[in-house]
């Protein structure tokens, strides 16, 4: 064996990170208190929707119809799909929405004035846009944010399963001799 060969007893080798499946992405992304987000093609076009804030499920709520039970689940689409759309092929809600010439100066600086009265004022402005859209439209915009809804309570799933966050519903290691012998904490000898 050539000497440049040999590594030394103790060197420590960097063991490659494997590709993750999405799952543990959107597990990720929940942890770190995001949305979970993708892009959908509908009708020709690129809409970017992300699953809906507290605030923005706040929001929607507000919009249902509680009178029947059909009449909440026909009534919670549109809110929800309006707060959910980001971007349509690119282009941000903030831009596809702005204030109209003849607005009057001081509803101008009242929607301006804070992030989310503009947001609130923007999921308005779409869900009145959707409102005119064809029920086929809204249906497969439907059926796409149901697949992030889908993907979201997945990873709180997969979470829940853990008594102490690792998937699988494994505990983490107690013991310093459990932590040493634990994969995570493992290096690979040269």
């Amino acid at each position: 064996m050539a000497e440049n060969d040999k590594t030394k007893e103790n060197e420590v080798v960097e063991i490659p990170v494997a590709k993750r499946h999405k799952l543990l992405q959107d597990i990720d992304t929940q942890i770190g208190g995001m949305e979970i987000s993708d892009t959908f093609k509908v009708a020709d076009h690129t809409y970017h929707m992300s699953t809906l804030t507290s605030d923005e499920e706040v929001w929607a709520d507000a919009y249902c119809n509680m009178s029947s039970e059909i009449s909440a689940f026909s009534s919670m689409r549109t809110p929800r799909l309006a707060a959910s759309i980001k971007a349509i092929d690119g282009v941000s809600v903030d831009e596809l929405f702005t204030f109209p010439d003849d607005m009057a100066e001081a509803d101008r600086k009242y929607h301006s004035g804070s992030q989310y009265r503009k947001r609130y004022w923007t999921m308005n402005q779409m869900m009145l846009w959707l409102g005119d859209r064809s029920s086929k439209l809204t249906k497969e915009l439907w059926s796409n944010y149901s697949k992030l809804v889908e993907r979201r309570d997945a990873s709180w799933d997969e979470l829940k399963k853990s008594s102490a966050g690792t998937p699988g519903g494994k505990s983490k290691a107690t013991s310093s001799q459990e932590k040493e012998s634990s994969p995570a904490t493992q290096t690979s000898p040269a």
